[in-house]
């Protein structure tokens, strides 16, 4: 019965009896096909709150918590990927992008393979879903011989000019690969490097202690890559956490009970933790496991950096644990 398979895939009680008297109950609701009571889809919203707020904003859809909540609470809403609440239009949007992802992807890809001197990858256009080829020439050509490879129909796909082969591209990212010794001896934090097809570039994601205006230049000019290189580079000056402490807050709602879930953050004018400022309760506490000794202030908020519940202020101890109290109210 899909009933009792969907109530599996939430984690609430599935067995026959149960459910089949549940799909009876006129007071019942549904979530996203599955048929709860109005004191489990009351569960569930709670619990999958913050996460569909956070998901929901990664993808650029409305994410405030009132159109979140109504989303959860609402019996058209749809799971997509079985985790991020959509409206049906959302739903159908998304799904019809993927769909035709699945369907132009591989065809481009393959093609594109055949042609290697002039293919030079393909990316998905964000805003439309549309998969945009990119050739170094006769676009025309290969427009033609792409759209004759798909079926009829609705099938979204582009053609486009690019600089560089993918070929091209690739033989950069090998000598990159290989220069870890050189970053080194140059104090270079190299966090990845790929192809981002959809500039027609390498780029580099480097960390870098100090400001540097001719960095770029000269990692560019070292890998020979002038044209096809990109450095993106954020600078994070290098602290000194040799005295640090520990710090951790309980955060209590007023009934005296936890609140995982909520998040704290520290918040200074300088970089005082080694760790993530923004952190999210579990187990009741926020905690920073190596944090300056200095004055510090941590505001509560229901979700990242939204929802501002209260603030609490202390002064971490060198190389000792400072243990912090609040109690919030919540919503």
């Amino acid at each position: 019965m899909k009933a009792i398979e969907g109530r599996e895939g939430i984690g609430l009680r599935a067995d026959r009896e149960w459910v089949e008297a549940l799909l009876a109950d006129p007071d019942s609701v549904f979530w996203d096909g599955v048929p709860v009571t109005p004191d489990e889809l009351a569960v569930l919203v709670e619990e999958r709150l913050d996460q569909a707020v956070l998901l929901r904003a990664s993808l650029e859809l409305p994410s405030d918590e009132a159109t979140v909540r109504a989303l959860l609470l609402s019996p058209t809403t749809r799971l997509f990927q079985g985790i991020i609440p959509m409206s049906p239009q959302e739903f159908a949007a998304f799904t019809g992008r993927g769909a035709n992802i699945d369907l132009v992807g591989p065809v481009v890809r393959h093609y594109g393979e055949e042609h290697p001197d002039e293919w030079a990858g393909y990316y998905v256009d964000d805003d439309t879903g549309v998969v945009v080829a990119l050739f170094t020439g006769r676009v025309d050509d290969h427009r033609r011989a792409i759209e004759a490879l798909l079926p009829p129909g609705q099938v979204r796909f582009d053609v486009r000019a690019a600089r560089w082969t993918l070929r091209q591209l690739k033989a950069v990212e090998r000598r990159i690969r290989g220069g870890s010794d050189w970053f080194r001896q140059k104090d270079l934090t190299i966090e990845g490097w790929g192809i981002r097809e959809s500039e027609n570039l390498v780029v580099i994601d480097a960390i870098v202690p100090a400001p540097d205006p001719s960095l770029e230049a000269r990692i560019i000019d070292h890998f020979d890559a002038e044209g096809m290189l990109r450095v993106a580079i954020e600078v994070i000056p290098t602290v000194d956490f040799s005295d640090a402490g520990a710090l951790v807050v309980k955060v209590r709602d007023t009934n005296g009970r936890d609140t995982d879930g909520v998040h704290c953050w520290l918040q200074s004018d300088e970089r005082v933790t080694a760790g993530e400022a923004d952190v999210m309760v579990l187990d009741g506490s926020c905690v920073w496991e190596v944090v300056k000794p200095v004055a510090v202030r941590v505001t509560i908020w229901r979700h990242f950096q939204a929802g501002y519940l209260g603030e609490i202020k202390g002064a971490v101890r060198p190389g000792a644990t400072t243990n912090l109290e609040i109690t919030v109210t919540l919503p």
